[in-house]
């Protein structure tokens, strides 16, 4: 960080005031010709070491203020910045579960090699939770893997089904007391923000609170 003109305009300032000082100080001071040498040694000497001094702490000074004032600028527009990714974020979440609104995600379904999942998902909406009516608004569903969930694993992957009507999502969820028992659960399709903090308030407080 190279001195500002208003820095060597003030240095400068410094050096002319010292060197009348020090002009002042030799009238003063002289009073016999044969020490006018090593006086002007003495003093140009002292004038020096007082300079270098002076100018280092002035200049390291300012340089302080200004590293810290500029620090001071990057936080607050690091914090700004932290702000408007946090707020980004939380906006593009709300837009990604507005698409799921439709959705549920469907547990514990028997799996089978080659099985047509609209007629499992149907046969579990009529025979267990007694929703023939919504049979109709089923617009497309398929099995989901996470991604540390083998192919062979004997658990069931899950079922994502989408309804094209928000009636027919809400018949399920009011019917899934019906599940008690089945080792079929049904949860809302949450995007992976929502569903670690559902499983988080799961662990604390249980699934029945959550």
């Amino acid at each position: 960080m190279g001195l500002t003109r208003s820095d060597k305009t003030e240095i400068t300032e410094l050096i002319k005031q010292t060197f009348a000082a020090l002009a002042k100080e030799l009238v003063t001071k002289i009073s016999d010709k044969t020490e006018i040498t090593e006086l002007i040694k003495e003093t140009f000497a002292a004038l020096a070491k007082e300079l270098v001094t002076k100018i280092s702490e002035d200049v390291t000074k300012k340089f302080e203020e200004k590293v810290t004032d500029t620090f001071a600028n990057y936080d607050s527009k690091i914090s700004l910045l932290e702000k408007d990714n946090a707020a980004l974020h939380a906006k593009i979440d709300s837009l990604e579960q507005y698409t799921r609104r439709y959705s549920i995600r469907i547990f514990g379904v028997h799996e089978e090699s080659n099985e047509n999942t609209l007629n499992v998902v149907k046969s579990t909406f009529s025979d267990t939770l007694k929703a023939v009516d919504t049979l109709t608004w089923i617009d497309r569903c398929h099995r989901i893997r996470n991604k540390n969930q083998l192919a062979t694993s004997n658990r069931p992957a899950a079922i994502i089904v989408k309804f094209s009507s928000y009636h027919a999502k809400q018949i399920i969820n009011n019917n899934k007391k019906l599940l008690k028992g089945s080792g079929i659960s049904i949860n809302d399709d949450l995007t992976r923000l929502r569903h670690n903090l559902y499983r988080e308030a799961v662990r604390k407080v249980g699934r029945r609170n959550a």
